[in-house]
């Protein structure tokens, strides 16, 4: 399919979505990001590079978890385009299923908490393995067509035992991340909070505060 429109990340990488299909499976496709490393010297890129990095290293240890892809390769196509590839699942994003067209307000209540009751599950995955999601948004999440959740977008995960943190420059404001993250050392308090951001902005949503 034609590549989604370019779209920024939290630590400044450029970034293009497409669904992917195999060169000798058919039957096989892939949901591919493209970044775009050419505003970069060559030791910006490396620096890019070893972010991007962080996807397959932490998804490597999440196999077999229902709520993570599973991917499929990373590389570069050339010296200023870095993929990464997931196998493809069908989806829309939280935020596409919280303001599905024709739905004045938010979810049922009940729908919510089933939700957020998958996504702490998979956030305690994720902490028992050692990692902290640090930042999650509604567009970060998917939710199939049985609905249940999948969590992508791992390039900004962080180890617990790593420091300093894998970043290209301080994160932005951003309503769903903890206020700590933009500091030296952080634990898994911040997943907590954007956890319960993302609680509220399902349970909450109407289409009038979507404009503001």
């Amino acid at each position: 399919e034609f590549p989604s429109a370019w779209q920024t990340t939290s630590n400044g990488l450029q970034y293009r979505l497409q669904k992917l299909r195999h060169a000798h499976l058919p039957d096989q496709f892939g949901r591919g990001k493209c970044y775009d490393l050419a505003q970069f010297d060559d030791a910006g890129r490396k620096r890019a590079v070893q972010a991007l990095l962080r996807h397959p290293q932490v998804l490597n240890r999440l196999r077999r978890e229902p709520a993570f892809p599973l991917n499929a390769a990373v590389g570069q196509s050339d010296v200023n385009h870095f993929w990464v590839v997931d196998h493809f699942e069908d989806g829309v994003t939280l935020r596409q299923h919280v303001t599905a067209s024709g739905r004045s307000s938010g979810l049922p209540v009940s729908e919510v908490i089933d939700l957020m009751r998958q996504l702490i599950e998979a956030l305690l995955v994720l902490h028992v393995k050692n990692i902290i999601r640090r930042e999650f948004t509604p567009d970060s999440i998917l939710i199939r067509p049985d609905g249940s959740l999948l969590m992508t977008d791992m390039e900004l995960c962080k180890l617990s035992s790593e420091y300093p943190t894998v970043r290209l420059k301080d994160l932005p404001t951003n309503p769903f991340v903890a206020p700590e993250t933009k500091g030296p050392k952080i634990d898994e308090s911040v997943d907590v909070y954007g956890w319960g951001k993302l609680f509220l902005f399902c349970l909450l949503y109407t289409s009038d505060a979507a404009d503001e």
